[in-house]
């Protein structure tokens, strides 16, 4: 098929397919602490910290040094964010530049 191609059209193919792998992928953002990482508040980063109950499937914690509540996400690029399970997606899409719709 690709020996149909005219010069042009090839030199066209092989741009497009350069410029396709120089497109960083986001394969995987951490969106949460790893299991094997001890959980540190994001706010005064002390170690002394509890669980605090589970919010929309998210579990929280309290930190005992500054009494402030957490889940995984605070402090991270999706904080706040209504469809954090999205996100991975929505970047990935505007990294290729296309619409998120």
């Amino acid at each position: 098929m690709i020996d149909k191609l005219s010069t042009d059209e090839r030199e066209e193919l092989l741009r497009l397919l350069q410029l396709e792998t120089n497109v960083p992928k986001f394969v995987h953002i951490p969106l949460a602490t790893h299991k094997d990482e001890a959980v540190r508040c994001p706010h005064c980063s002390s170690g002394d910290i509890y669980g605090h109950g589970a919010y929309k499937g998210r579990r929280r914690y309290r930190c005992k040094s500054c009494q402030k509540s957490f889940n995984d996400f605070t402090g991270t690029a999706v904080s706040g964010i209504k469809k954090a399970e999205k996100f991975e997606e929505y970047l990935n899409l505007m990294v290729e530049s296309l619409t998120i719709r």
